[in-house]
């Protein structure tokens, strides 16, 4: 009889040490322990657009991400609720946890295209051309970005980036073919600048006709680098202008 009761507090202590560590499965995770969520919504700053939530890490810690409700019909939305959004769509029989997320109500807002406009979440676009050749030491001159038919003014001012990091600004177009130019505040560095020249030549020639063309061939010599030429844009989501370029 003994023995007998010693095997039931034996398996009784290992039923307690299971419920231990199921506990402690659930508890809330070291990097959201102490986490200030914010309590307010800015207004005022940009919000990059993601299609879904991102794991939390260094660059997107907890309280970092925010999602835009819409729902069919009006809503009462007290300030700071709790907000818990469910997979209704999953059976109540499947081992599979229903809440898709959670979330403090930071605002309410009605969703209309003069408020919609007011939130500042943006897209990044981005055009990439590339260096044609140097026009002098603060300018180049850039093609592939826009056709023949852009209206380039809408352009003028923006900023891009060479290869190397270097910025520069589009002062304006070059020619009708859609080619621009970028200026740059500071001399282009000499280590990124390559010279090229024109193709060899074909048949025998005298010593003086060789003399002729290596000159001509020195002439064609043009200065350029060897590098693309990326202008970043930002395209807002609820912009009513969807036309108006920025960065």
């Amino acid at each position: 009889g003994q023995s007998g009761g010693g095997k039931d507090r034996e398996e009784d202590d290992q039923d307690a040490k299971k419920n231990k560590k199921k506990k402690k499965k659930g508890k809330v995770p070291k990097q959201y322990q102490g986490t200030e969520y914010p309590s307010e919504f800015n207004m005022d700053s940009d919000y990059a657009w993601h299609s879904r939530l991102i794991p939390d890490s260094k660059d997107h810690p907890p309280g970092t991400q925010f999602a835009l409700l819409k729902f069919e019909k009006p809503v009462t939305c007290p300030p700071d609720s709790m907000v818990i959004g469910s997979k209704l769509d999953v059976s109540t029989d499947a081992k599979l946890c229903r809440i898709a997320f959670s979330g403090k109500l930071l605002t309410s807002l009605k969703y209309d295209p003069e408020t919609l406009e007011k939130l500042k979440i943006y897209k990044l676009r981005q055009r990439v051309g590339s260096v044609e050749r140097l026009q002098d030491d603060y300018t180049i001159i850039g093609k592939g970005l826009f056709s023949k038919e852009t209206n380039m003014e809408q352009f003028m001012g923006l900023k891009v980036r060479l290869d190397s990091g270097l910025e520069g600004t589009i002062s304006s177009s070059f020619g009708q073919t859609g080619k621009f130019k970028v200026s740059f505040v500071n001399k282009i560095p000499e280590d990124l600048i390559q010279s090229q020249g024109g193709g060899g030549d074909k048949g025998g020639s005298s010593d003086a006709e060789e003399g002729k063309k290596k000159k001509k061939k020195k002439g064609k010599n043009k200065r350029t680098i060897n590098s693309k030429i990326t202008l970043p844009l930002k395209k807002y989501v609820f912009a009513i202008d969807r036309k108006k370029l920025l960065q």
